[in-house]
């Protein structure tokens, strides 16, 4: 390096007055390109902003709230805080909100496939579905397709020039064709104008809302989530927030309902088997009841220990007949001669009585007769026979009357033996029917259980919240 640049290297921080007129002439030698290059961009901005369309930022605000709140939430807070839980879960609820599923349903329900321009004189505008001057509908849905269409109209009728085809429509009236079908409304027949209809795919319209959306969290640890949307139209940016953030509320609450219609469903299919159980074991009851004669067993116990008592007391009055009965015969087969029998001893023969009567009777009056005459005597023999045929007829009226004793007795006994061995076997029918109502209940109070938890999750169903608070709803910037 030489001695001169060197000094003028630590020279050359000391700019004079001279140094820079000299620099100042160097530079307005180029003086028209600066000038043509300040006009060319002066130019294409205004150019750019003249026909360019107006993009609006449309802005919202959402709050992701948690589920459930849990008790124990401040024992795990910090650990939260130092793996950003929180922020994770917002980080999922973006995801979700940028779904194809959540962003397909507000294309669908806003219709964003098809869009309709309105050509000016310098530029188009994107129209709100609610302004169309007509109701387009495309016919191949998953055809992406491009259409240019003069309207000329007066109060009766409307013209429709597409391509080289012109379409003459009435009010009322529809053009159908092979891409699209047309109905007009009232307002396309007060004003006229050029029309660009752009159909795109489903996929594609997805594509196209998400390209302009943008979904951010405020903070890094908060739940609070910005909705920017950038589009041309005001209205049609504020529907689409609108419309997310409400599809959003209603996929949260189908979510939850999902649970409460597995668990409905599940009760349900719970309660008919439950049902047909409590069919069957009131069917087995009713059945066991009629075939073994039981229905209140205590009841039926004490009336039967009340029949073997009264049994009891009539079969001994029964014997006592008999016994009367037969010592009264033997007292008769026992006689060499006629002699009273004993009257009023408790025989419950009528006919018996009356005869033992009516034969103590001629007793007496043949008796007196001897006193004063022989059994010679033709009324005293007469007496004789008239005794022994009393005798007799005596005899067999009391061997009657014993054979219906014993048979009532025998009547008895039966009777007795079946009333004991039901009151035997009344324990364990006892016990078999108690369990029947024990098998009963369980399947009641189960039954009665799944009701109340059906009841629940219903409730759960109906009740069922999203975990969206909405902080602003749609809001567009007026500068676009």
């Amino acid at each position: 390096m030489q001695p001169n640049q060197d000094y003028n290297l630590q020279h050359s921080d000391e700019i004079t007055l001279k140094d820079i007129f000299k620099a100042a002439q160097y530079y307005l030698y180029f003086w028209p390109y600066f000038v043509v290059s300040i006009i060319l961009a002066f130019t294409f901005a205004y150019l750019t902003l003249r026909y360019s369309y107006n993009i609006y930022q449309t802005d919202a605000q959402v709050q992701i709230k948690k589920g459930d709140s849990d008790a124990t939430s401040f024992l795990t807070q910090s650990t939260q805080a130092l793996f950003n839980f929180d922020n994770v879960k917002v980080e999922n609820e973006i995801a979700i909100i940028t779904s194809n599923k959540l962003i397909g349903e507000v294309v669908d329900r806003l219709q964003l496939q098809t869009r309709v321009y309105s050509q000016g004189r310098v530029k188009s505008s994107l129209i709100t579905k609610g302004d169309y001057p007509f109701q387009v509908e495309p016919n191949e849905e998953g055809q992406s397709r491009f259409f240019e269409f003069t309207v000329e109209s007066n109060s009766d009728r409307s013209f429709i020039k597409l391509d080289s085809l012109t379409i003459s429509l009435r009010k009322g009236e529809q053009f159908n064709s092979e891409f699209f079908d047309l109905w007009p409304k009232d307002t396309l027949f007060t004003q006229e104008g050029n029309y660009t209809i752009i159909h795109v795919s489903r996929q594609k319209a997805i594509e196209n809302l998400l390209s302009n959306l943008e979904v951010s969290a405020a903070s890094k640890d908060g739940e609070v989530v910005n909705l920017t949307y950038k589009g041309p139209n005001k209205d049609i940016n504020e529907s689409i927030l609108n419309t997310l953030i409400q599809v959003l509320k209603e996929d949260q609450v189908a979510d939850k309902r999902a649970i409460s219609e597995v668990s409905i469903e599940f009760i349900d299919d719970r309660l008919k088997g439950l049902t047909q159980s409590i069919d069957t074991i009131s069917a087995k009851t009713i059945a066991f009841q009629s075939a073994s004669g039981i229905f209140d067993p205590t009841l039926q116990t004490g009336n039967a220990l009340t029949n073997i008592i009264k049994g009891q007391e009539q079969a001994l009055s029964l014997g006592i007949q008999r016994e009367i009965a037969s010592g009264l015969k033997e007292n008769l087969d026992s006689q060499e001669s006629f002699e009273l029998l004993p009257a009023n001893v408790g025989l419950e023969s009528e006919s018996v009585n009356s005869l033992v009567e009516s034969y103590n009777e001629v007793i007496i009056q043949r008796n007196n007769l001897l006193m004063s005459a022989t059994e010679q005597s033709p009324v005293v023999i007469q007496l004789t026979d008239q005794l022994r045929n009393t005798r007799e007829a005596i005899i067999r009226g009391i061997d009657r009357y014993i054979d219906g004793l014993n048979v009532s007795l025998s009547r008895y006994g039966e009777l007795q033996r079946q009333t004991q061995s039901a009151v035997a076997s009344l324990p364990a029918k006892e016990n078999t029917l108690r369990g029947f109502a024990r098998n009963f209940k369980i399947v009641e109070e189960l039954y009665l259980f799944l009701l109340q938890r059906k009841e629940e999750a219903s409730i759960s169903y109906i009740s069922a919240l999203p975990n969206v608070k909405v902080l602003s709803q749609a809001v567009t910037q007026s500068i676009p």
